[in-house]
C-alpha cells in the first residue's frame, strides 16, 4: 500500500520528550521530578471551582470570543506586565494563547523563515526545540552557566558573521539548568538585539516563584526588540491553558493573524476563570498557588538550597544521588568526563514530597533511564 508523502518539515522530527514524560508521571507508582508537573494538591481548586462557577454565570462565557483573548483578561495581564517593565503597556500589545507553548509555535511562523537561524541556550528547554525544529530553523547553541546564557559567547558568534532571528531564552530560573540570567547579561543581551536587530523571545513562566531575591527586570524593559511570554500554567494551574505574550505590536497583530487560522479564539469560560482567580487573589504579593517561602525545601550537604520553586540544577554524590532517589538519570545522555562519579539532574521541586507508598523517581528528559544500587 502506498502512503501519502508527508510534508519536509516532518523530516527527522520527534515526539517532545514532556509528552514522552506524561506517560511516566500517569503511573501510580511514580513521583516524577523531571517534568514540569505541579503537585495537584498545591492547585487551588476550590477557588477554582467557583471561578469557573462565576464565570459561567456569563452567557458569554459560553461564545465564541476575541482572537486575541479576552479582553479582561488582556487588561490584568497588561496591568501586571507594566509593573514588571515599568512603562504603560497597552491591551493592544497583549495575545492570550493556549499556554505559552502555543505563544512560541505561533511566534516562530511569525519570525521565522526555513533555514533561519535561532540561537538557543545549551541545555536548552525541549518544547522550543520541538517548535523551531518544527519552522525548520538551523538551531545554534550558546552554552549557560549561573548566570544564565553567556552573552560574551553570543556576541563572539555575532563578530564572526552569526546573524540569528531569533534568540530564545529561558531568562528567570531555566528549564533544565535552573540559572537566571544576571542583570548585566540582560543590559548586554538586550544591546545586542538592539545591534544586530533579531528578535529575543524572553520566556518567563516561573519568574514569580523565587525565594528570598527577586530575579532582575525583565529583558523587556530593556529593549523594543523582545517578546515576552509567560503563564498561568506555573502559578495557577495547568489545565487551564491560559498563557499570555506582548511586545511589539506588528508582530502582535501577526500572531493574531495567524492564531486565526490555528483556533479562532481560545476558551471564554476558561479564560474568565483566570480573570476572576486572578482579581481574587490581586492583593497577595504572587498569585502562586502556594507561597514559595511555604514549600522551600531544607538544605542538605549535597543539595544547596534552590533559588526558586520549579527547577534545581545540581551535580550529585553518585551515593547521595542513589540514596536519595533510589532511580536517578544524567539529564544528558553522557556527562561530561569532568563529573567523574559525579551525575548532573534536573529536578522539578514542586512534586519533590517523601511518600511512603510511592517510590520517588528523578526520569531523565530523554525518558531514559537506569537502575543504580542503592549503596546505603
Amino acid at each position: 500500500m502506498t502512503h501519502a508523502a508527508l510534508s519536509a518539515r516532518m523530516d527527522g522530527l520527534r515526539s517532545s520528550a514532556i509528552r514522552d514524560l506524561l506517560t511516566l508521571t500517569a503511573r501510580p507508582d511514580v513521583i516524577s521530578l523531571a517534568g514540569g508537573l505541579p503537585d495537584a494538591d498545591f492547585i487551588p481548586r476550590e477557588r477554582i471551582s467557583k471561578a469557573a462557577h462565576d464565570a459561567l454565570g456569563d452567557p458569554s462565557s459560553v461564545q465564541y470570543g476575541e482572537t486575541s483573548g479576552l479582553r479582561r483578561l488582556r487588561e490584568v495581564i497588561a496591568e501586571r506586565e507594566s509593573s514588571k517593565i515599568g512603562r504603560a503597556l497597552d491591551v493592544s500589545e497583549v495575545v492570550i494563547t493556549h499556554g505559552s507553548q502555543q505563544g512560541l509555535s505561533l511566534l516562530a511562523q511569525v519570525l521565522l523563515d526555513a533555514g533561519d537561524v535561532v540561537v538557543v541556550e545549551e541545555p536548552a528547554y525541549t518544547g522550543a526545540l520541538q517548535v523551531f525544529r518544527t519552522a525548520q530553523a538551523r538551531l545554534v547553541p550558546v552554552q549557560l552557566d549561573e548566570d544564565g546564557m553567556d552573552t560574551t559567547a553570543l556576541e563572539a558568534k555575532l563578530d564572526a558573521g552569526l546573524r540569528p532571528k531569533v534568540v530564545h531564552t529561558v531568562s528567570n530560573f531555566h528549564n533544565p539548568r535552573g540559572a537566571v540570567l544576571s542583570a548585566q547579561r540582560r543590559t548586554h543581551l538586550a544591546a545586542l538585539a538592539d545591534r544586530y536587530g533579531f528578535w529575543v523571545l524572553e520566556d518567563d513562566p516561573y519568574g514569580e516563584l523565587y525565594f528570598g531575591e527577586q530575579p532582575p527586570a525583565p529583558l523587556a524593559a530593556l529593549s523594543d526588540r523582545v517578546i515576552r511570554l509567560s503563564s498561568a500554567s506555573k502559578v495557577l494551574a495547568p489545565a487551564l491553558r491560559v498563557g499570555w505574550l506582548h511586545g511589539d505590536r506588528k508582530v502582535c497583530e501577526a500572531v493574531e493573524l495567524i492564531k486565526q487560522g490555528a483556533d479562532l479564539c481560545g476558551s471564554s469560560s476558561l479564560s474568565r476563570s483566570r480573570q476572576i482567580s486572578s482579581r481574587t487573589s490581586s492583593g497577595s504579593k504572587r498569585t502562586s498557588t502556594c507561597s514559595a517561602r511555604d514549600t522551600a525545601p531544607e538544605p542538605r550537604p549535597w543539595l544547596p538550597l534552590p533559588r526558586q520553586n520549579w527547577v534545581a540544577w545540581h551535580a550529585f554524590p553518585r551515593s547521595a544521588a542513589a540514596c536519595s532517589a533510589g532511580w536517578i538519570s544524567s539529564a544528558t545522555s553522557t556527562p561530561p568526563n569532568s563529573w567523574g562519579s559525579r551525575w548532573s539532574t534536573a529536578w522539578h521541586l514542586s512534586r519533590a514530597r517523601p511518600s511512603r507508598s510511592r517510590r520517588t523517581s528523578v526520569e531523565a528528559l530523554d525518558c531514559v533511564s537506569r537502575r543504580i544500587p542503592r549503596p546505603c
